[in-house]
């Protein structure tokens, strides 16, 4: 974290007054599930058809400012 306020403080223009700028972190991911096909019954030699595999998952995007709590 030191480092990361060191970065922060070199990399600001002089112009700018430090109690002005908020520092955000943000964060993404993918979760999901994917199916899968399970044995069924079936007369012996026929070769029933299998489910298709399908995926769901959703996006999930997240964001937060430390010093106000803000999300």
């Amino acid at each position: 974290m030191k480092k990361f306020r060191l970065s922060t403080i070199m990399y600001t223009p002089f112009h700018v007054k430090a109690e002005d700028v908020d520092v955000w972190f943000q964060d993404e991911g993918r979760f999901g599930q994917q199916n899968n096909t399970t044995r069924l019954w079936a007369p012996k030699g026929s070769r029933p058809r299998a489910i298709r595999q399908q995926f769901e998952y959703v996006y999930l995007f997240g964001a937060e400012c430390p010093s106000t709590g803000k999300t």
